[in-house]
Parts: C-alpha cells; sequence; structure tokens
C-alpha cells in the first residue's frame, strides 16, 4: 500500500457509532503508543464512558478502502471528572478560569505508518473546529450551557 497515495477523509464518528467502531479505534491506540493489546481493552472502556458525555466529539481518519487509520476524541472538560478535577487542584487559586469551557482532547492517535503525513493534524484542527463551534453555541451537541456553569 502506497501511504502516500492513498487518500484520507477525517469523518465524525457521532456517539451512537462509537462501539460499533471501538476495537479498530483501540487497536490504534495500542500500535500508535506501543502498548500490551490489554491497554486497548482497559481504554476502550473508559472511551465509551466518554462517549456518554454531552459534549463528546470525535473523529476518525478513514483510507479509501474504509478501514480506520487514526481516531481523536474530546469534550468539555466539567467539574467531577477526573482530569478536569486533577488540572484544577494543581492551578493556584484564582487562576483557574480557563479550565471553564475547557475542550479536553482525551485521545489522538494514528497507525505508525501513517504518521508523517499530516493526519494527526487535519484530525486536531477537525476537533477544535468543532470545540469552537460549541463554545459559540453554533452546534446542536454543544459543549457548553451557561447552566454548566
Amino acid at each position: 500500500m502506497d501511504v502516500q497515495a492513498d487518500p484520507i477523509t477525517i469523518v465524525t464518528v457521532p456517539p451512537s457509532q462509537v462501539r460499533a467502531r471501538l476495537a479498530e479505534a483501540m487497536d490504534i491506540y495500542v500500535a500508535a503508543m506501543s502498548y500490551p493489546a490489554a491497554s486497548g481493552v482497559q481504554r476502550g472502556i473508559h472511551v465509551l464512558k466518554h462517549s456518554e458525555y454531552a459534549s463528546f466529539t470525535c473523529r476518525a481518519a478513514i483510507s479509501a478502502d474504509g478501514s480506520m487509520v487514526g481516531f481523536g476524541y474530546g469534550y468539555t472538560s466539567l467539574p467531577g471528572q477526573w482530569w478536569h478535577d486533577l488540572v484544577r487542584r494543581a492551578i493556584p487559586a484564582g487562576n483557574a478560569d480557563w479550565l471553564f469551557n475547557a475542550f479536553e482532547l482525551s485521545e489522538l492517535h494514528v497507525l505508525p505508518q501513517w504518521q508523517g503525513h499530516g493526519i494527526g493534524e487535519r484530525m486536531l484542527r477537525s476537533l477544535a473546529d468543532a470545540a469552537a463551534l460549541c463554545a459559540a453555541g453554533r452546534q446542536s451537541r454543544c459543549c457548553w450551557s451557561p447552566r454548566s456553569r
């Protein structure tokens, strides 16, 4: 396969489709991070939990043959979520305002043989665009509402 010649499409993976593509995404996670296979099973449990968040946003990089070669996802960081609370405790009092409505990039991985071709950057830009639309209130599956503050 000629990685350079194979067109890649960045697609949205809605929460309703996460479970169907989870094994493929976790294979990418394991390969990209050089983790043992069991790590993918464990991480997959977290991905499914995260996909239930109202602000969950996921992108996949799909090759011409329909296979996934990369994925990334995130959500709005809110009080009560493990990473949000960990970061908040580490920030000096009075300096954590930026954490409100922050988009938390949870995962971004590309298969090793596809790395170095801008695929990760394309997924990251797509996720950032989606997060900006949410923050601006121009997306139905919104990252923020005044009541979440």
